[in-house]
């Protein structure tokens, strides 16, 4: 809580991180609970997390590149 999935000071260092050691040959999504940083921080704090949990599941769901397998990394910001 008080992060957001793509503050390039925390989480999207990480993301980005992990990009450069992968060779930018991995597909990598940050979870993204709203659409700006500031509501996203918000969001851990006072959003209803079983209508976060079903709003992500159906987000990844569209998404291509998950769509056969894939691996996950979890962080609790």
């Amino acid at each position: 809580q008080g992060d957001s999935c793509c503050n390039p000071d925390s989480m999207g260092y990480i993301s980005n991180l992990l990009s450069a050691n992968l060779n930018n040959t991995v597909y990598i999504h940050s979870v993204r609970l709203a659409p700006t940083e500031d509501d996203d921080k918000k969001a851990g704090f006072f959003g209803i997390a079983m209508d976060q949990v079903d709003a992500v599941c159906k987000d990844l769901a569209e998404i291509s590149e998950l769509r056969n397998r894939f691996n996950a990394i979890g962080f609790s910001q």
